[in-house]
């Protein structure tokens, strides 16, 4: 969607946009691990030690722990995105957790944390917490919104009842922002967590997704 919003000629390039768990705001979220990276203390004990990646994938452990002890994956996966693990493919988790969670900057944590505490939702771009640094990189004090309005292209939005990270009522939020945009096929309640929509256990929620690309 940012790319879209940036530069509207790429929308002639695609026929419908598929979002699946779509994330534009996360101020519903119950994502355990997201909940407490929500404290300045997290960040400053990451700059204490010079981390600066996390989830690095330098490690065979996970793999390893999802072989032996399935369930302690099976948490992971709660704490992390969905909120029922019954609906995942566990029978893949050691070969899931080969790749999940997958390295990510520390700068994109501090993304998520601050979506996760704005008072009004939006979608707006990383705030570097200084209004000199914010002007460097913006032309403006504050990191600019994204005009979800601006959207005119096709889409299909699919989000799940068990996604901890893109929450009904934030996917709700996000239908009723893109006005001007052509919604093909819009269902929030798929049986589904926001990993599910890459391992999940039951494929048929998949054929409205061949339905609409036909």
């Amino acid at each position: 969607m940012a790319h879209l919003i940036e530069h509207p000629e790429f929308a002639s390039k695609l026929a419908v946009s598929i979002l699946l768990a779509p994330i534009a705001t996360v101020m519903h979220q119950t994502s355990k691990v997201l909940s407490d990276a929500n404290h300045p203390e997290f960040f400053d004990l990451m700059a204490m030690f010079g981390i600066d990646e996390v989830f690095k994938k330098d490690s065979l452990i996970m793999p390893w722990i999802c072989e032996y002890l399935n369930l302690v994956c099976k948490d992971v996966v709660d704490m992390i995105a969905d909120s029922d693990g019954n609906v995942d493919n566990n029978e893949r988790l050691d070969v899931i957790m080969g790749h999940y969670p997958s390295s990510d900057s520390l700068k994109n944590i501090k993304m998520w944390s601050q979506m996760a505490l704005y008072k009004e939702p939006r979608m707006q771009k990383f705030d570097y917490e200084d209004p000199i640094k914010n002007y460097e990189i913006y032309g403006s004090a504050k990191p600019p919104v994204y005009n979800l309005t601006s959207l005119t292209s096709n889409f299909g939005l699919f989000g799940g009842e068990y996604d901890r990270l893109g929450d009904q009522v934030d996917v709700q939020w996000l239908k009723s922002q893109i006005v001007n945009a052509n919604i093909m096929w819009y269902k929030d309640d798929y049986p589904l967590g926001h990993g599910t929509f890459m391992w999940f256990k039951n494929s048929t929620w998949f054929n409205d997704v061949i339905s609409l690309i036909k």
